[in-house]
């Protein structure tokens, strides 16, 4: 599993730095101040989230349970959702996909992420408890 978490891990990345580059550099000319603005809180959290399944793709080398894979699902689809719609919303007027409808997906990437923070904390409460029994 160690393997798959950090070759999305690593996708997940270097995505964030395309994505961030060209909104930085490409897009910013088109866009308003509100759609750049929209556009780096995408980047943002993209990268903030990448940062955890890195976390979760080390935690796996050694202490992998279903909770890990579940939190890792979670923060995978919470990054599509959230950062991917926002993308999306914010570069509407560029490329004419109807797209107004992916705003429902947003609130969803940011359920997915609380709810992926909650579950990695109970993975931190396993693992704890697991030191616990074996130091006694």
């Amino acid at each position: 599993m160690f393997t798959k978490f950090l070759t999305t891990t690593c996708l997940f990345a270097i995505a964030a730095i395309i994505v961030g580059a060209y909104g930085a550099h490409g897009l910013k000319p088109f866009l308003s101040e509100e759609q750049v603005t929209s556009f780096e809180t995408g980047v943002r959290y993209h990268f903030y989230h990448v940062f955890v399944l890195l976390s979760i793709t080390i935690f796996s080398i050694k202490y992998y349970n279903t909770t890990l894979l579940i939190s890792f699902l979670l923060f995978f689809t919470g990054i599509v959702f959230f950062s991917g719609s926002i993308y999306l919303l914010s570069t509407r007027h560029l490329h004419q996909l109807p797209v107004l409808w992916m705003g429902i997906f947003t609130p969803i990437g940011g359920l997915l992420f609380i709810i992926g923070w909650t579950t990695l904390l109970l993975y931190g409460f396993k693992v704890k408890q697991h030191f616990t029994n074996v130091s006694s």
